[in-house]
């Protein structure tokens, strides 16, 4: 039968198992300042027979969900890693920053745990 192109209609099998990307995390960028964050939590090998890549099923940890070529979860893994270096280069808060970040929350700092210096 000529109809087995349309049995497959979404009857894909994702795989839980069998890819080094999976478990991996991953950043996307969507045009905001911070990139989201999420999982590759399965996969769909490529199909040969009509041409179609692998596809790599992500979670984010906003709850949203994508499916992406394995060029994009090489991207967005290399984006993470960037944000990373960035995050590691950035210079660590003076003292009096740290103080107004967390007075900003509505929090204050115990003065007498400060000691003297």
């Amino acid at each position: 039968g000529g109809d087995e192109s349309a049995s497959q209609t979404g009857g894909e099998q994702w795989l839980l198992t069998g890819h080094h990307h999976l478990g991996r995390r991953i950043a996307r960028s969507f045009g905001e300042d911070e990139p989201t964050l999420g999982r590759v939590t399965r996969w769909l090998p490529a199909d040969e027979a009509s041409g179609e890549p692998a596809l790599f099923h992500c979670v984010h940890d906003d709850g949203d969900e994508e499916d992406l070529e394995e060029h994009e979860v090489r991207a967005a893994m290399r984006r993470l890693a960037a944000a990373r270096k960035e995050e590691e280069a950035a210079p660590p808060m003076s003292e009096e920053e740290v103080t107004a970040a967390v007075e900003a929350e509505g929090l204050t700092l115990l003065r007498s745990e400060r000691g003297s210096s």
